[in-house]
């Protein structure tokens, strides 16, 4: 169906870190969370997440991405946006996970970008929309060389007036 790209369509899961971290470096993390720091917020939530150097919760990494949003960290949106996509943590919501992808995706987030892409492909909980996905993957594509090739085999499925309408509406974001 999708050629060769179908990889980018195999389900939405963050990104995993690196190298775990030392006890050290995790104290840290958490004594800054409380001074407000998003960053340090959403590493916190990332640690439960994958459950480095701390037991897995996901119900604790949940409050901290959480926390770390409302602070206006993008990878806590990113992250909100997969937890509610997939049911990891919170019941699973596609509003609520469309909502924190825009979110992110909007401020230039590429990696949200590429997921508001994947959900309209793959149409899990919301009608299948080559545009919308045209569109979100053509902003990935901007900075993200991998994402272009599933990009143009998308716009080959537009006509003229939909490749266009994307466009203006991207003009009219971006500015």
């Amino acid at each position: 169906m999708y050629c060769m790209y179908m990889w980018v369509l195999l389900s939405l899961e963050p990104k995993k870190p690196k190298e775990q971290t030392s006890n050290e470096k995790l104290n840290k993390v958490l004594l800054d969370t409380n001074k407000g720091n998003s960053n340090s917020q959403f590493l916190a939530g990332l640690y439960y997440y994958e459950g480095i150097n701390v037991l897995q919760n996901y119900e604790e990494a949940i409050n901290w991405f959480l926390k770390s949003a409302e602070n206006g960290n993008l990878n806590a949106c990113r992250y909100l946006g997969i937890c509610y996509y997939n049911g990891t943590g919170v019941k699973k919501n596609i509003s609520k996970s469309l909502h924190c992808f825009v979110h992110a995706a909007k401020y230039g987030d590429i990696e949200s970008q590429i997921c508001m892409g994947k959900i309209y492909i793959l149409g899990n909980g919301i009608k299948i929309n080559y545009i919308e996905a045209y569109k979100w993957f053509n902003l990935a594509g901007i900075n993200n060389d991998d994402i272009r090739p599933l990009r143009d085999e998308i716009a080959s499925k537009l006509t003229s007036e939909e490749l266009y309408e994307v466009q203006n509406y991207q003009y009219n974001l971006i500015g």
